[in-house]
């Protein structure tokens, strides 16, 4: 429960500073004029699972604007009430020593604000819930929104699948979304101050900007229900529901992408996406990098692969076959003086292209014409494992419902509630 208490709170170590921070801040905002701005109302929905989202790591400075009344605390202080008037930024800076808001210096390296609803944050796109800053010991920081994982939800459905597709397919990715974003939190979660990215690395999340009535209707609902499958006997459990935009014709086997091996995520055919796909985003244009170019990324990324001093040439020692087209999944990689080393294909992929918009999958061909590596008969757009998104709307379109989809690119798994376990 947060407490409402007096500006004239303690805040240990800097109070002095503080304190004559928020007197300031109060009396500015009482000089304002007052102006109403409409903020999207959060559907009530009861939710006690937070989830902890990463928006920036590593920041020495950044600004954030305060949409209402904000609730600050820190390890070395009690609670005390910022109200900010529309369109108030703050300024976000650090040292080893102290995190600065506005120049104000607080010296515990975990601060909380909890934005009272209605309130919002922005920070590039518009959020619910607080807002976390952690200071590290060099003087960076982390910047966390604490948010309900349905809310959450609403801000991933929305960039990771178009509004106004059909609901049965937003119905899927909802569940899938959800069983994802659980996994990696309980996986990885206890490790660290965050549980998720908001990019592609997890799941592209952009807050409010990404809610409307379809997207929250899907999390209604849908709401509490996640995949799971068998771990051991009779004991079920999540797993991480992979998915990405266009499988190509067939899904992937989890191992040769991820590394993890789970039975629903062993890959089925899939002769849906394409009727769903735009054809260019279902085949991709030829492709070149220069082997310097691709010498220079590999080793920046990986510098285990530094032995190998200049990358001569590219050979495909495993791919996935499935008749007229297949995925690769491990590469070798040619040095200077005959060394050699290996990587996987989707690895290669996203070193050389991080943003997947180029090659798009690792669905190709790959060559070598003197110092060009060229990528051609690429296909598809994304990883491929788990779901196809371009198929869920294929087969929504269809008249399939979300259980018959996740049945079929998810098979020996089920679904469960947690609200009921």
């Amino acid at each position: 429960m947060w407490a409402k208490i007096k500006y004239s709170v303690s805040f240990g170590h800097g109070a002095s500073c503080a304190r004559v921070f928020l007197l300031l801040l109060a009396f500015l905002c009482g000089c304002k004029d007052k102006t109403d701005r409409a903020v999207p109302v959060e559907p009530n929905i009861a939710s006690d699972e937070i989830i902890r989202v990463l928006l920036l790591d590593d920041a020495n400075k950044c600004t954030v604007i305060l949409k209402g009344a904000a609730q600050i605390s820190d390890t070395n202080s009690p609670l005390a009430i910022l109200p900010f008037e529309p369109d108030n930024s703050l300024l976000i800076t650090a040292d080893p020593n102290n995190t600065y808001i506005n120049g104000n210096p607080f010296t515990a390296k975990k601060i909380n604000l909890h934005i009272i609803l209605p309130g919002t944050f922005t920070l590039e796109n518009e959020y619910r819930g607080d807002l976390l800053i952690i200071r590290s010991d060099n003087g960076s920081f982390d910047l966390i929104n604490s948010i309900t994982l349905e809310s959450y939800l609403a801000g991933v459905v929305g960039a990771e699948m178009p509004p106004y597709w059909e609901s049965a397919a937003l119905d899927t990715q909802s569940i899938v979304a959800r069983t994802y974003c659980l996994y990696i939190k309980k996986r990885f979660g206890t490790n660290r101050h965050w549980d998720v990215r908001a990019t592609q690395s997890h799941q592209v999340y952009r807050g409010i900007l990404a809610e409307s009535v379809p997207v929250w209707q899907s999390i209604r609902r849908t709401l509490g229900t996640v995949l799971v499958c068998e771990n051991g006997k009779d004991r079920y459990d999540i797993f991480p529901a992979y998915y990405s935009s266009i499988c190509g014709g067939h899904t992937e086997d989890s191992k040769n992408v991820f590394g993890d091996s789970f039975a629903p995520l062993n890959g089925v055919e899939c002769p849906y996406c394409f009727k769903s796909a735009k054809p260019k985003f279902y085949f991709w244009p030829v492709a070149y990098y220069s082997l310097a170019e691709v010498t220079k990324k590999l080793m920046a990324r990986y510098p285990q692969l530094e032995p190998l001093e200049q990358i001569c040439d590219i050979t495909v020692t495993q791919k996935t076959d499935y008749g007229n087209f297949a995925r690769l999944t491990m590469i070798k990689l040619h040095g200077t003086d005959d060394k050699t080393d290996f990587i996987r294909g989707e690895d290669f992929r996203l070193c050389l292209d991080p943003s997947g918009t180029i090659l798009k999958s690792a669905i190709c061909e790959i060559s070598v014409d003197g110092d060009k590596l060229i990528f051609t008969s690429g296909r598809g757009f994304g990883h491929g494992v788990g779901l196809c998104q371009c198929g869920a709307e294929a087969m929504a379109r269809n008249g399939k419902t979300a259980q018959e989809i996740l049945n079929y690119y998810f098979p020996h798994s089920k679904t469960i509630n947690i609200h009921e376990q």
